[in-house]
């Protein structure tokens, strides 16, 4: 049952990232049917896919940037329970140590 969630996650984390690379370069098409199916209002326009994640199809690059950030964010599985440091975790570890 647990695996049916990771892969669930995993599936929509792919949608998203392929949904920010189309939301990206429709922006900047000048092919008139990509331009009409960005403002198409309903199921099968850009927009309710977007709302979908929570992301605003008006917003600036930089605001849905950080909404496909968020939505990334809320979508992640958390780390695994059994997780064992790396050396690397240890030395900055060490390091906020000394910095406080």
């Amino acid at each position: 049952m647990r695996q049916g969630f990771y892969s669930k996650k995993k599936s929509e984390l792919k949608k998203l990232f392929y949904l920010q690379k189309i939301n990206q370069l429709s922006q900047y098409s000048t092919d008139s049917a990509i331009i009409a199916w960005r403002n198409q209002l309903g199921e099968n326009g850009l927009e309710i896919h977007l709302q979908y994640f929570g992301v605003s199809c008006n917003a600036s690059a930089l605001l849905q940037s950080v909404q496909f950030a968020e939505a990334v964010y809320k979508r992640t599985p958390p780390p695994k329970k059994n997780f064992t440091p790396t050396y690397q975790d240890f030395f900055n570890k060490k390091r906020c140590q000394v910095s406080s």
